[in-house]
């Protein structure tokens, strides 16, 4: 923008053609340090450049970003000229709207032996092999081969919300009756169920995830190990007087072992698959016969801004947000950054409405101001209000000029309020509270508030003829 001027004088000289210039601002990330990329790498902090940690191209793209989700998120920023700080959720939100319809879906179960429950299914006969849909509303995507088998596993959290004669519903196999649950002091060792393939009702039964387990190696689940990465700066915001260092993750990296269906040793390196119930996943190795297969989760924009799913007991565990307390507490830093800026232009807005309402730069700067607005709205789940005057009405002591700057502040919040809905509840209050420091200043100072330039009232009819009678 500072440079607009020079590039017009250079095209003029040329006899150019000038075109027209729209800046735009740059986009910050939250828990990003760009220029600490080379530290990292060097100091082994990460594995490479394609470290999925990194605000790299080839580090977001092996996290299982998508070339789609990326541009979806970079038009719904659209040409915004005020500087903005983005959270990772937002950009893996769309990233899951792009990938959700497309991810086939594959069954997996914690790995951990103490965590899986066996089920014996009486009328199961022999091993069976069958196809099923790799995504439940788009055929198209293709199919996959499931087993079933007499004996199945399913995670010990599943099992431990199983009741005798409860209809359970397996899902890509259908509805199974509990017919005994076998109990080791308060462990579950054995559930016993009957099929129940007739009874289509699926609509109030508990669904669960299972996996075949047989002597035959075809139909054996296979080892997989899935990556969970984390921020490497576990501050949202760093300011530029405060140390970096203090803010990295040394934890950002957790392994977890699972065990998959058969149908997952055809996946090839880079597909993305949803594992149902635990979330997105990219292929980061493929699997060998007497190795594992190895996965990325990807966050689905959820929860935290990059974290990737905990998992406890083979569930997703989801963490609850924090309540907002009822009385106002101090804001953040990150909203008090955006709540001055808006004040700010807001103030600039006045101004230029002030000289010329109609002129392109008092245009520009109220659409600037409306998307600032919008920001923090989408950001913090709330329309902005300007910060509210203190409790209370008057400043302490006679100081005119005082009083006289709180009566044109609280003017101002009028304005805005009655921009918004002037009919709403807030603009009232608003205008109760001026007409009553308005009331406290002729008290005060024995005269009408009147804002500095503007003329004095015309006097009523009445008091007109009174006040010459008095000067004859």
């Amino acid at each position: 923008m500072d440079r607009d001027d020079q590039y017009y004088f250079i095209c003029d000289a040329l006899g150019l053609r000038k075109p027209y210039i729209w800046a735009y601002s740059r986009l910050n990330m939250t828990n990003t340090v760009m220029s600490k990329r080379t530290w990292f790498v060097d100091e082994k902090h990460v594995s490479g450049w394609d470290d999925p940690r990194l605000p790299t191209v080839r580090g977001v793209m092996r996290r299982g970003l998508t070339v789609d989700g990326l541009k979806e998120f970079i038009r719904a920023q659209g040409g915004s000229r005020s500087v903005v700080m983005m959270e990772w959720d937002k950009i893996w939100a769309f990233n899951k709207k792009v990938i959700d319809p497309v991810a086939p879906r594959y069954t997996s179960l914690d790995g951990s032996a103490k965590k899986l429950v066996q089920v014996l299914v009486n009328d199961q006969g022999s091993n069976e092999l069958s196809t099923v849909n790799l995504h439940p509303k788009d055929p198209a995507i293709g199919t996959k081969s499931v087993w079933f088998t007499k004996n199945v596993w399913i995670e010990a959290a599943d099992a431990a919300t199983i009741k005798e004669g409860d209809t359970v519903t397996f899902i890509n196999w259908g509805n199974l009756k509990i017919a005994k649950i076998i109990k080791e002091s308060e462990d579950i060792e054995q559930i016993v169920a009957d099929l129940d393939l007739d009874n289509k009702d699926y609509k109030k039964t508990l669904k669960i995830t299972w996996i075949a387990t047989s002597d035959a190696r075809e139909s054996q689940p296979i080892a997989v190990r899935v990556a969970e990465y984390d921020h490497i700066i576990s501050k949202a915001i760093i300011p530029k007087d405060e140390d970096w260092k203090q803010h990295i993750n040394f934890n950002s990296l957790k392994h977890t072992d699972l065990q998959g269906e058969p149908a997952m040793k055809n996946l090839k390196k880079g597909d993305i698959i949803q594992i149902q119930r635990k979330g997105y996943f990219i292929v980061d190795k493929v699997y060998v016969a007497g190795g594992s297969l190895e996965l990325i989760a990807i966050p689905d924009g959820s929860k935290d801004s990059s974290a990737a799913p905990a998992y406890q007991n083979g569930k997703t565990k989801k963490e609850k947000p924090a309540k907002i307390a009822a009385a106002p507490a101090a804001a953040s830093s990150e909203e008090s950054v955006l709540g001055a800026e808006i004040q700010k232009q807001g103030e600039l807005v006045r101004e230029l409405k002030g000289k010329d309402a109609k002129s392109q730069a008092t245009k520009d700067a109220i659409a600037e101001l409306l998307d600032l607005k919008k920001q923090y709205e989408a950001k913090f789940s709330a329309e902005y209000k300007p910060q509210a005057a203190a409790p209370s009405l008057a400043p302490s002591g006679s100081d005119e000029y005082a009083f006289r700057a709180e009566i044109t502040k609280q003017g101002e919040f009028v304005r805005e309020a009655k921009t918004k809905d002037a009919k709403s509840q807030e603009s009232r209050d608003a205008i109760a509270k001026l007409l009553d420091l308005k009331k406290q200043y002729k008290e005060k100072f024995g005269a009408e508030f009147a804002p500095i330039g503007r003329p004095e009232p015309r006097l009523r009819r009445k008091e007109k003829r009174n006040d010459i009678r008095a000067h004859c």
